[in-house]
C-alpha cells in the first residue's frame, strides 16, 4: 500500500496531512489538514496527490520507535515479529504496526535523567504505543524531511501474538536502565538492585529476571555481563531469607538522584506499585543503631527513641490509612525493604574504613576489636590536605615554653595522633604549668589538624567522670582541662580511678540519659592541662601518665604577651594550617611509635608527683622504715610486724585516729619480703595463744625465715613484755645445731670479730646492771669455757693471695652441746649474784635507815 486509494480499498481510515502550524506558521509534514480530523471519515477527494497519508489507528496499534537502542532489545524477541514494518531511510523499521487497539503509552526518561539523553535525536523519548481513534501515524506513500516513508515488511497487517503492552513496557524499560548503565566499580549492585526490586514487586519468573539483567547488562557493553547472571534467582532466595538485598536506595545512590520518583516511573513500566512516598522523606535521612534501638540521624548527630521518631512525623504517618490501621514511621521504616541496608550494628570512628557506613568482616575488612557488622563510621576524614611551609616560628615557641625534651615528647605524642587517627595510646600527656604559655594555641591547632568536629578544647573532668557522659562518641582528641582537684587524699584517687578507663580501655560503656546503655569502641586520645602539681593522683604502679613540668614563669608569659608574641602565631596558624600538617605528618620523626602502647616514660616530674600522691601515713611509714625509727628502730622492731600492731602504733603514737587500713595493708605488701613458703604472710603463735598474720620487713641475722611460728610468736611476745631483751642469740645457736644435724659434715665457723661485734650490737642497748651480771658469769666460767675451746679447736692453714694464713677452728657445736650441762650452774651463779644484789640493797637500806634514825635523835625529833 502506497496510495491513498490503496488503504481506502483496504478499509483503512486514513486522513490527508501536511499542514502549516497555526502558532509557528511553520509546515508540519505530520500535522493533519481536516479539521475535527478524528471524527470525519476521509474520501480520495481530500487528498490533492501531495498530501502525506496518516493512518487513523482506530483499528491499529502502532509502535512508534524514537530511540535506535530499543530496536536492539527488539532483536532480542522481547518484541514479536510483526508483518507490517515500516519507516525511512534516518530511522528504519521505527514503526511495527498490529491489528487492533490497545491502551496509548508513552515511555520516556523523566526529566532528571536528562542528561543521559541529550545527544539523542528524539531527546528522552524512548518509543510510543500508539492505538485509538485520537492517534495517527504516517505511513509509507508518505514523505518527511525529504525522506520517503516506506515498507520495509508487508505481509498485511495481523494481531499480535501476546500481551504488546507487556511487551512494550519490557522492552521500554531495558532500553532505559541500558542508557543509565553505571560505570565501573558499580555495574554488580545496580544489576543486583534492579533484579531485587523486579523480584520483590512484580511476579516476573526468576529465569525471566535473569534474562532481562543479563541482555541490559549485555546490550550496555559490560565487560563482565557473565557475572551479572542468576541475579534473580539470587534475589528472590535472599529474600526468602530475610537476606541481604537491594533496591531503589541503590540506584538512587549510584545515579546521583536527588529523590526515587524517577526510578517509580521507570519501574512502573513493568508493573512495580510505587512505595509509599512519604517515605523517601525519611528514608535517606536515618538510620537505625541496633546497639541502642533508635533512629540516628547523622546530620544532626541525635537518635530518637520510637515514640518521639513517630510523634516527628506523625503528620506524615498518623498511623492509619483511610480507615484501616496502618504503622507509624519508626515502623514503617523498620519493615521497608528499601530500608534494611540502612540497619546498622552501632557507631564508631573507623579512619580506616568506608564512610559512612564501614562494613567489618573477618576477611578483608577485618577490625582487631570491633564484631563483624555493619557500623556507621563517625570519620569522614581529614578537613584539609598538607601543604610544605615554614612553621618554625610556632614549634620554636612550643620549644622554648615547654622546654626542648619536653616538647620533644609532646611533639611525637601529637604527631602520631594526627598520623594514626582512631590509634588508641595507653597514656596521656600531663602537663602542668603556669596559664598562657600557648595551651590554647595548641589545641586551636589540633581542631584544625584533626578536624573541629573531632576535637574537643576544653573538657572538665566531670564532663568525662559523670554517669552520663557521652564526651568521647564521635571524638578523637580531648583536652583535659584546668585540672584542679580536692586536696583529699581519698578524693584524688576517687577522681583519678574513675578517668583510667578513659586512658586505657579500649570500650567504654555508654550510658546517655533516658537511652539504653550500649558499648562504644573508645579510641580518643586527650592531653591533660594543669596548674597544679598536685592535681592527681599517681602512684608508683601508675603506668598511664607523661609527666611533664612547664619551667616557663608567669612572668616570662607576661613579658611575651606584652611583647605581642602570640599574635603572629595565631595569624600563621590561621592561615596556613596546611604547613603545620605537613610539618606533624612527614617531617616529625618518632623515635619508637610501639612506645604508645607501653607505659608511659617515666619523667623526674613523675616520681616527684608520685611522692607527693602519697597517703601522709604512708610517706611517714617509708621515712620510719628508711631511717630505722620507730616502730622501725634497732630496740624494739624484730624485723616483722603484723598489719594490726602497725596500725594501733599508728593511732597511739602518731596519734592518728583514723589511719588508712587499706593503704597500710597495701604498704605492707609491697615493702615486705616473702617468707621461706614465697608468701607474703606468715603466722606466729603469741605466748598469750594469739595468731597473728605477720610481713617481714628486714630479714634479721639471716635467721628469722628458718625460724618456727612458735620461735617468732616468743620473740614478738618478749618484745612486747621486755624491749631491752633479744632472743636472736639463743636463735640462732639453735639454728647452728639444727643445720649440724641434717649436715653433719657441716662446721660452722665465725670469727671472734664477729662474736664482738655481735656482742657490742646487744650489749649497748642493755641496762648496766644486766652488763655487769653478764661480766659476773662469764668470769666464774671462763676458765672451764676457755679449756673446753681448746678441747674443740684445731689449727689449718689456708691461701689467700698467695699467702699462707694460720686459721683457728673452732667446734662451737660441740662446745655448745657440752656447755648444756653448764646451764643449771649458770643460773645458780645468777641466782647467787642476784641475792647478792638483794642483801646488799637491803643492807644499803638499813644503813640508811639507821643513819636517818640517828640524825632525828640528834635533833630532837625522835
Amino acid at each position: 500500500m502506497k496510495t491513498p486509494q490503496e488503504y481506502l480499498d483496504k478499509g483503512f481510515n486514513i486522513t490527508p496531512c501536511g499542514a502549516n502550524d497555526p502558532e509557528t506558521g511553520e509546515f508540519n509534514p505530520k500535522r493533519p489538514k481536516l479539521k475535527a480530523w478524528q471524527k470525519h471519515t476521509a474520501t480520495i477527494k481530500d487528498f490533492n496527490g501531495k498530501d502525506n497519508i496518516g493512518l487513523i489507528l482506530d483499528k491499529c496499534t502502532d509502535i512508534d520507535i524514537d530511540n535506535e537502542k530499543v530496536k536492539e532489545f527488539i532483536d532480542l524477541g522481547y518484541i514479536k515479529p510483526g508483518s507490517a514494518i515500516y519507516g525511512r531511510k534516518s530511522n528504519g523499521c521505527s514503526h511495527f504496526v498490529f491489528k487492533g487497539q490497545t491502551k496509548y503509552e508513552n515511555f520516556s526518561l523523566p526529566k532528571e535523567f536528562n542528561n543521559f539523553c541529550k545527544n539523542f535525536p528524539h531527546g528522552n523519548t524512548l518509543l510510543e504505543l500508539r492505538s485509538g481513534p485520537g492517534h495517527q501515524s504516517i505511513v509509507p506513500g508518505s514523505t518527511i524531511d525529504g525522506e520517503k516513508v516506506e515498507w520495509e515488511v508487508f505481509e498485511g497487517i495481523s494481531p499480535y501474538d501476546g500481551n504488546i503492552q507487556d511487551d512494550v513496557s519490557t522492552t521500554a524499560f531495558m532500553t532505559a536502565m541500558s542508557i543509565l548503565y553505571p560505570n565501573l566499580g558499580k555495574r554488580d549492585d545496580y544489576c543486583y538492585a534492579i533484579a531485587c526490586i523486579l523480584a520483590r514487586g512484580t511476579e516476573i519468573t526468576d529465569s525471566v529476571i535473569d534474562d532481562i539483567v543479563y541482555d541490559i547488562a549485555c546490550k550496555s557493553h559490560d565487560e563482565e555481563a557473565t557475572k551479572r547472571r542468576g541475579k534473580g534467582s539470587h534475589a528472590r532466595k535472599q529474600i526468602a531469607a530475610k537476606g541481604h538485598i537491594k533496591g531503589f536506595t541503590t540506584l538512587q545512590d549510584i545515579l546521583g538522584l536527588d529523590n526515587m520518583k524517577p526510578l517509580y516511573t521507570l519501574f512502573s513500566w513493568v508493573g512495580v506499585e510505587t512505595p509509599d512516598q512519604n517515605l523517601d522523606l525519611i528514608r535517606k535521612k536515618y538510620y537505625y543503631m541496633e546497639d541502642i534501638g533508635e533512629m540516628y540521624d547523622p546530620k544532626l548527630d541525635q537518635s530518637y527513641k520510637e515514640k518521639e521518631f513517630n510523634n516527628k512525623w506523625l503528620y506524615y504517618f498518623p498511623g492509619y490509612r483511610g480507615k484501616k490501621k496502618d504503622d507509624k514511621a519508626f515502623a514503617k521504616l523498620l519493615k521497608d525493604p528499601e530500608f534494611q541496608e540502612r540497619k546498622l550494628t552501632g557507631r564508631a570512628m573507623l579512619p580506616d574504613f568506608k564512610y559512612p557506613v564501614a562494613e567489618i568482616n573477618n576477611n578483608e575488612n577485618k577490625h582487631p576489636l570491633l564484631l563483624p557488622g555493619k557500623y556507621f563510621n563517625l570519620y569522614s576524614g581529614r578537613p584539609l590536605e598538607p601543604d610544605e611551609g615554614d612553621v618554625t616560628e610556632i614549634i620554636s615557641h612550643f620549644k622554648k615554653v615547654f622546654g626542648e625534651d619536653n616538647w620533644k615528647h609532646l611533639e611525637q605524642y601529637l604527631a602520631y595522633c594526627i598520623r594514626y587517627p582512631g590509634a588508641k595510646t595507653r597514656w596521656i600527656p600531663l602537663v602542668v604549668s603556669v596559664e598562657g604559655v600557648g595551651k590554647g594555641l595548641l589545641m586551636r591547632m589540633m581542631s584544625k589538624l584533626m578536624g573541629y568536629k573531632y576535637v574537643n578544647e576544653n573538657v572538665s573532668f566531670s564532663d568525662i567522670t559523670e554517669k552520663h557522659s557521652v564526651i568521647v562518641v564521635g571524638t578523637l582528641f580531648i583536652c583535659l582541662n584546668e585540672v584542679v582537684l580536692d586536696k583529699q587524699y581519698a578524693t584524688k584517687r576517687t577522681i583519678s580511678s574513675k578517668i583510667k578507663p578513659f586512658i586505657t580501655d579500649d570500650f567504654l560503656n555508654i550510658n546517655d540519659k533516658g537511652k539504653r546503655i550500649y558499648k562504644y569502641l573508645n579510641n580518643c586520645n586527650s592531653i591533660v592541662f594543669s596548674n597544679d602539681k598536685d592535681c592527681l593522683h599517681v602512684d608508683t604502679s601508675s603506668r598511664r601518665y607523661l609527666v611533664i613540668h612547664c619551667k616557663t614563669t608567669t612572668k616570662e608569659v607576661e613579658k611575651m604577651a606584652d611583647a605581642g608574641a602570640f599574635d603572629p602565631l595565631w595569624k600563621k596558624l590561621d592561615e596556613h594550617p596546611e604547613h603545620l600538617l605537613d610539618y606533624f605528618l612527614n617531617q616529625v620523626t618518632i623515635e619508637d611509635e610501639d612506645v604508645y602502647q607501653k607505659r608511659a616514660p617515666k619523667t623526674p616530674e613523675l616520681l616527684e608527683m608520685i611522692e607527693d600522691s602519697k597517703h601522709d601515713t604512708i610517706g611517714e611509714l617509708d621515712e620510719a622504715l628508711a631511717e630505722k625509727a620507730p616502730p622501725f628502730d634497732e630496740e624494739n622492731f624484730r624485723g616483722f610486724i603484723s598489719k594490726k600492731m602497725l596500725v594501733n602504733f599508728i593511732r597511739n603514737e602518731w596519734k592518728t585516729p583514723h589511719p588508712p587500713i587499706k593503704l597500710i595493708n597495701e604498704w605492707l605488701k609491697d615493702n615486705g619480703l616473702c617468707w621461706k613458703d614465697g608468701k607474703k604472710t606468715r603466722q606466729i603463735v603469741m605466748a598469750n595463744g594469739a595468731r597473728p598474720r605477720v610481713f617481714l620487713l628486714e630479714d634479721k641475722r639471716g635467721i628469722l625465715k628458718e625460724l618456727t611460728e612458735g620461735d617468732l610468736g616468743d620473740m614478738a611476745s618478749i618484745t612486747r613484755t621486755t624491749p631491752g631483751k633479744y632472743e636472736e642469740d639463743i636463735k640462732l645457736d639453735y639454728f647452728m645445731e639444727k643445720v649440724e644435724k641434717e649436715f653433719p659434715e657441716h662446721i660452722v665457723r665465725i670469727s671472734m670479730d664477729d662474736y664482738v661485734r655481735k656482742a657490742c650490737y646487744y650489749l649497748k642497748y642493755l641496762d648496766k646492771d644486766i652488763v655487769r651480771k653478764i661480766v659476773e658469769v662469764q668470769k666464774r666460767l671462763l676458765d672451764r669455757r676457755d679449756k673446753l675451746i681448746e678441747e674443740n679447736s684445731t689449727v689449718t692453714w689456708e691461701q689467700s693471695f698467695n699467702v699462707e694464713r694460720k686459721i683457728t677452728v673452732t667446734d662451737w657445736v660441740k662446745v655448745s652441746t657440752v656447755l648444756k650441762p653448764l646451764e643449771t650452774e649458770t643460773d645458780k651463779i645468777i641466782d647467787e649474784i642476784a641475792k647478792e644484789e638483794i642483801r646488799r640493797e637491803i643492807n644499803e637500806k638499813s644503813k640508811r635507815t639507821r643513819e636517818k634514825n640517828k640524825k632525828l635523835k640528834e635533833e630532837g625529833l625522835l
